[in-house]
């Protein structure tokens, strides 16, 4: 059986890190009882898809209202 060994995020360390249940994502989530924090090793970001990134850009550029960005579409 292969433990694979986590660091955490904030403190870096690994013998703290417990395995913590499930994001929504699917992905495992973790607690160090060092810092007393939760994370997740992998995360899910919308925003990093790059026809999104894209359009946000556009959206900068052409200096939109906030109330005229709600009928654009991605």
């Amino acid at each position: 059986m292969f433990n694979k060994r986590i660091d955490c995020r904030y403190c870096q360390q690994t013998e703290f890190v417990k395995k913590h249940g499930v994001a929504r994502s699917g992905y495992q989530r973790y607690y160090c009882s060092s810092c007393r924090r939760t994370f997740q090793a992998k995360y899910i970001y919308t925003i990093n898809k790059k026809e999104e990134t894209q359009s946000s850009h556009e959206v900068n550029k052409q200096q939109l209202k906030y109330s005229d960005t709600a009928a654009l579409t991605i």
